[in-house]
């Protein structure tokens, strides 16, 4: 009898959530509100980390867009050797961004090659004679942004305006449930969060970042839910292009995901967070009717995944 009680209990709790989500999609008008507070920026031109170089020319230009659009903090570059010189590490699964520069070379009436460091020895007679020609060959080499790496001295992680950071309460049984997962979570000084099918871990910004435990927890959650689609888990489709209509879906999956759960937990004000999250994919409800019960189902497939991981 205990059994279906807790099973009727838990089903009850599940339409109750998704009623309560419908209603809110039909008939209010909701904005999501960041859960965490957003690191500003050093405030810097796109340099090398290790001997403060400022970069030019497109380098510059593409360093700035690639700092932009992944939200990194700082404009500190550092090579893969620079880091392990300065006794850091690349964080796993980050990928690096090309810095472009232009190679010297001459050429003489035979078509054998001098570097520059050849070439500035000879004497003008010399270099007539050989009929030298410059040639610029286009090269590159590879640099990680600061917020890419750890371990690193705290001088190359300090930014000019910080926010204050306060460390948030813990919830034992939040943090039980997500230890049970073993699921590879990273913190680090960042704007976004999202969980990373390739490498098949979750990003975060760091824990001091949240505006409160709820806030911390319902993230995780919501990523926990895209992490249950990997192949050797549940199988969802998860490459999809943001703003796509199966990425759409696919949110809405891990939203009603982390609202199970959330409300396992006890957290208070959950549905209407993650309501007005879901607002900015209600268009593909309004194509497909039918969807919220798919959605719901596989919602349900997820919670219940992640919380058997704990038995």
């Amino acid at each position: 009898m205990k059994n279906s009680k807790q099973t009727y209990t838990k089903v009850n709790l599940y339409q109750e959530v998704t009623n309560r989500i419908i209603d809110l999609l039909e008939n209010q008008e909701l904005t999501w509100d960041k859960p965490w507070v957003n690191i500003s920026s050093d405030g810097k031109r796109a340099y090398n980390g290790h001997s403060k170089r400022i970069y030019s020319g497109i380098n510059q230009i593409l360093l700035s867009l690639i700092q932009m659009n992944k939200s990194f903090p700082y404009s500190g570059w550092l090579t893969f050797n620079q880091i392990k010189k300065l006794g850091g590490q690349v964080i796993s699964g980050q990928k690096s961004s090309e810095v472009f520069y232009f190679q010297l070379f001459f050429y003489d009436h035979q078509g054998k090659r001098y570097e520059w460091e050849q070439v500035k020895d000879m004497t003008e007679e010399e270099q007539k004679r050989l009929e030298l020609k410059k040639r610029f060959f286009l090269r590159y080499f590879r640099v990680f942004n600061i917020a890419q790496t750890k371990g690193l001295d705290d001088s190359y992680y300090q930014l000019n305006e910080t926010p204050v950071l306060t460390p948030i309460e813990k919830d034992d049984k939040a943090e039980n449930l997500i230890y049970s997962t073993n699921a590879e979570i990273i913190h680090w000084p960042s704007n976004e969060a999202f969980y990373n099918s390739i490498n098949d871990n979750i990003c975060l910004p760091k824990r001091e970042q949240f505006k409160g435990k709820v806030s911390y927890y319902e993230t995780v959650l919501h990523e926990l839910g895209h992490w249950t689609g990997h192949p050797s888990r549940l199988n969802r489709q998860l490459l999809n292009v943001f703003g796509s209509e199966d990425y759409a879906k696919e949110e809405l999956v891990a939203e009603l995901c982390c609202a199970f759960l959330c409300s396992e937990l006890g957290f208070s004000k959950t549905i209407t967070n993650n309501a007005a999250y879901i607002q900015n994919w209600v268009e593909v409800l309004k194509k497909d009717h039918k969807y919220i019960f798919k959605a719901v189902s596989n919602a349900e497939k997820a919670a219940e995944y992640i919380l058997s991981l704990q038995e």
